[in-house]
């Protein structure tokens, strides 16, 4: 909402005006090209075609008397540092409009441009020990807001969401830019925005906006205003919630997370009233049919629940009676373009998005509440972390700083409004970046770091948390992710009622970013990650195992577990498959000791045996051009096989494995071949060293009907399917905004019958998976808390029958010399992903007494398998996972 400009800053506004007018042969150029740094310093970009010899620059205010000829420093090519004097009032030409003016011998200006301050800012108005919105002593509350370039703060507060201005109180400045207002005990639970005039160097105007805190803790729907509440108030707190006790978790690595999204989980939930679908307490509630399905993982062994964004974010109407529904018919062909024709046409306006698009760090969601209108948002959310460690499990939030929803004078944007060009990143010569996909936050800002530390304090200690995954940590700085851990680990159950040695903290580090475009060397990086004690995302088993990457141009590319080199499908979409038999063997070989690294912690000083019997490292094996292992520890790994992002495994398996193929027999391969492959990745991240991480559904074999990127693909390609009958696979074609391209590929499979999974299927791979748990859960060898107990005790043993590797088969020991584990010796697990079942035979586990562990007797009661332990000998079924024990 825009507001009159004041009187004075109009007077001030139109003075600037005529005299940049007058003297003017440029018009405005939009993008600020001069950077003001340091207080002698300030970079200019000129733009193209602008004269650089024979010109004087400028720093210009308002009028003839508030202008300073610059002294040009030095010059190259269209940068110019320009130096200016220093005993400047520097807290009052920051609230100016600012412009770099470059004119001629004879007095014409022949180039302008606005400033950015931001550096300065940094540089001598930041304070990361100021508190910012609302902070309480003796009921009364005081607001804080950071906006040292701004002329004029009001507060304005509402008695209601929708009630008419009730009160203007004029906010107070000091000498570093923070405007405070002093409230009374009858402030609580008034709404309340800021009125902020201030230069904005984008449009060249001094603009008045009315803009919600950027650190609200409590919102109205849709974010429209901030609410005033305290969070130690009993009303926002559920029964018990000061003596809520954690479930037990004895190292980081004992950690299996588990990624899912509220409606996901609930929007279908039969055993939900329709007014608790979709919501945070319909998950709390014992009669939530998902509410009992975590309940069953939890106590096979799951640990965390790795809820996607559920902080304030935009594209949803938070109140339910404004979200639009599609209407689809459920009788509808395999292949039908209706669904995502019927949800394109409302995906704005329905109650579904995956929650990347953030707006506020500190407050819940409110399309997740029952009343978005209220702090209720506040209590369920605390009910929810609540139920879920009633069950046994840990709560980690997917956090979102590397971007904004909204920036500049966009709808939505508020970090813009308050201070121009401070909290987004820009380059040399202005320009917004996104490489995130939106407006790039400076995460490397000492203010938005404050905030971001801020935030992560509060919901750690406010709402209970139990660990964070970071949205594209690239974005940030390595200092700085360094800083959040330290942060986080301080905190400590005196001071602060929590436990931060316990706090999960993970994330994205894929090498790419505006951030490392701006200073090479700076970004947080998995290849940098090494010794920050931060979980990164193990991207190379996950394509190992599968085969290509989540690009869909590789959709059908086969890896370790999908068939490569046993069972090659031919596909003509392949892009980076070897074709001869012999290349295919090797690449699968390679891809084999890609695995061995990953199942020991992704460890960068591993030494272990590689398929061609060589002693390397993990950081010395390569895949895709880059270093494999770099964790200096197990807990800075996250092995996983799908996310949210990309196709689900089953999806993945689906366009992977033969399909209609020609020279096999049958074509296509069973769905038999599918379970096992789908079950056999499933497995590996489980059984492998550091931290596994599932993707939700994917125990029930969960498909998205093909779809690359459903984060806004609404409720029917998205929800969990609670009737065990069904997948979801075959729900029509997957979205044309994001996957028409590859319509042509999926519509064949769509249609085939043969390709469809029964209650039988899902309901055996669940159990399966529940084995698994059961399984990582009871053998403390497998969740080794070190890397040098990983070291001496895990081994990838050759096979004595072919001296060395068999393609597509691990064999991965791990022996006990500290007696972690007080029942058992070792433990031997195998992998085979061939057709065929093989003999595997070695000296070292000649005369030794192992038994298949108790938990996947069942699943392989009809399928050959066997030790001779004279010989050391196993036999090994096709597409199997076995695990052997061997006890004290």
């Amino acid at each position: 909402m825009k507001t009159p400009i004041k009187t004075s800053v109009l007077k001030s506004y139109l003075l600037a005006s005529i005299f940049l007018t007058f003297f003017s042969n440029f018009t405005y150029a939009g993008n600020p090209q001069a950077h003001w740094v340091s207080d002698e310093r300030i970079h200019l970009q000129l733009p193209q075609g602008a004269p650089q010899n024979g010109v004087e620059y400028w720093l210009t205010s308002q009028s003839f008397f508030e202008s300073q000829k610059l002294q040009i420093i030095s010059a190259q090519d269209q940068f110019i540092k320009l130096g200016l004097n220093a005993s400047l009032s520097l807290n009052e030409w920051i609230r100016k409009p600012l412009w770099i003016r470059g004119l001629n011998y004879g007095g014409n200006e022949v180039f302008r441009t606005s400033i950015r301050v931001t550096d300065l800012l940094d540089l001598r108005f930041s304070n990361t020990s100021m508190p910012l919105g609302v902070t309480w002593k003796y009921n009364n509350p005081s607001l804080t807001l950071w906006a040292p370039t701004a002329v004029n703060v009001d507060l304005l507060l509402f008695d209601t969401p929708h009630s008419p201005l009730a009160q203007i109180h004029p906010m107070n400045i000091d000498h570093q830019g923070f405007w405070k207002a002093q409230g009374t005990p009858g402030w609580n639970q008034k709404y309340y925005l800021y009125r902020v005039t201030a230069f904005n160097p984008k449009t060249g105007l001094s603009e008045t906006h009315e803009v919600a805190d950027p650190f609200s803790i409590s919102l109205s729907a849709d974010a429209q205003k901030s609410q005033i509440v305290n969070l130690e108030d009993p009303y926002l707190k559920p029964e018990g919630w000061d003596q809520l006790r954690k479930p037990q978790l004895r190292s980081i690595t004992d950690a299996v997370i588990y990624e899912s999204h509220i409606r996901d989980l609930t929007a279908a939930d039969t055993g939900l009233l329709p007014e608790h679908q979709g919501t945070f307490l319909g998950l709390s509630q014992p009669q939530s049919l998902a509410h009992k399905h975590l309940k069953e993982l939890a106590k096979a062994g799951l640990t965390h629940i790795h809820f996607m964004p559920i902080l304030d974010f935009g594209e949803i109407p938070e109140i339910k009676n404004r979200q639009m529904v599609a209407q689809i018919n459920p009788n509808i062909d395999p292949d039908s373009i209706e669904p995502q024709k019927q949800i394109g046409q409302i995906r704005s306006h329905d109650a579904y998005n995956w929650g990347y698009n953030p707006m506020h760090w500190a407050t819940p969601e409110g399309s997740y509440s029952t009343n978005p209108d209220s702090p209720s948002r506040i209590l369920e959310l605390r009910q929810l972390v609540k139920a879920m460690n009633e069950l046994g499990l840990r709560v980690v939030l997917d956090v979102v700083y590397n971007h904004t929803y909204a920036s500049g004078n966009e709808p939505n944007s508020v970090f813009d409004r308050i201070v121009p060009y401070y909290y987004h990143r820009y380059d040399d010569g202005g320009q917004l970046m996104e490489s995130s996909c939106c407006a790039d936050v400076a995460t490397e800002r000492v203010m938005v770091e404050k905030m971001i530390l801020d935030s992560l304090i509060l919901l750690a200690k406010e709402y209970q948390v139990d660990g964070f995954r970071f949205d594209l940590m690239n974005l940030h700085p390595l200092h700085q992710v360094r800083k959040i851990k330290d942060t986080l680990r301080a905190l400590n159950i005196n001071d602060h009622k929590v436990d931060g040695s316990k706090l999960l903290i993970y994330g994205e580090a894929w090498p790419f970013g505006s951030l490392e475009y701006l200073k090479p060397g700076s970004a947080f990086f998995n290849t940098r990650s090494t010794a920050y004690g931060i979980g990164v995302f193990n991207d190379r088993m996950r394509d190992a195992l599968r085969g290509g990457t989540t690009d869909a141009r590789e959709k059908s590319d086969q890896g370790f577990a999908t068939g490569l080199y046993y069972d090659f499908n031919h596909s003509p979409s392949n892009t980076n498959s070897p074709v001869h038999p012999n290349d295919q063997k090797g690449k699968l070989l390679h891809l084999g000791d890609v695995i061995k690294v990953g199942m020991a912690g992704n460890l960068r000083d591993f030494y272990f045996r590689d398929h061609r019997n060589q002693n390397i490292s993990g950081g010395q094996l390569h895949f895709r051009n880059q270093p494999v292992g770099y964790a200096s520890e197990p807990y800075e790994t996250i092995s996983y096989v799908s996310a949210h992002d990309g196709t689900t495994l089953w999806d993945a398996v689906q366009a992977k494995l033969p399909f209609k193929t020609r020279w096999r027999s049958p074509e296509t391969a069973t769905i038999l071949d599918r379970v096992q492959s789908h079950k056999m990745m499933l497995a590996t991240v489980l059984l492998s060293q550091g931290i596994a991480f599932i993707e939700g559904g994917s125990e029930l074999l969960r498909s998205k009907s093909g779809d690359l990127d459903s984060y806004d693909s609404g409720d029917w390609f998205n929800q969990m399917n609670w009737s065990f009958n069904s997948n979801s696979w075959a729900n029509g074609l997957p979205p044309a905004w994001k996957n028409e391209a590859e319509w042509y590929f999926w519509s064949d499979r769509l249609k085939a019958p043969e390709l469809k999974v029964t209650s039988r299927e899902i309901l055996d791979t669940k159990d399966f998976f529940i084995s698994l748990l059961k399984i990582r859960k009871s053998h403390p060898l497998l969740r080794l808390p070190s890397a040098e107990m990983i070291k001496n005790s895990v081994r990838f043993i050759k096979d004595e029958l072919t001296n060395g590797d068999i393609p597509g088969v691990i064999a991965m020991l791990i022996d006990d010399p500290s007696d972690y584990d007080p029942k058992r010796r070792s433990i031997m697990i195998f992998i085979n992903s061939g057709k065929d079942p093989v003999y595997f035979e070695s000296n070292e586990l000649k005369n030794r007494e192992f038994k298949l562990t108790q938990e996947l007797r069942d699943s392989l009661q009809s399928r050959n398998f066997d030790f001779f332990n004279r010989q050391g000998r196993f036999e090994i079924p096709n597409q199997s996972v076995l695990v052997f024990e061997e006890f004290q």
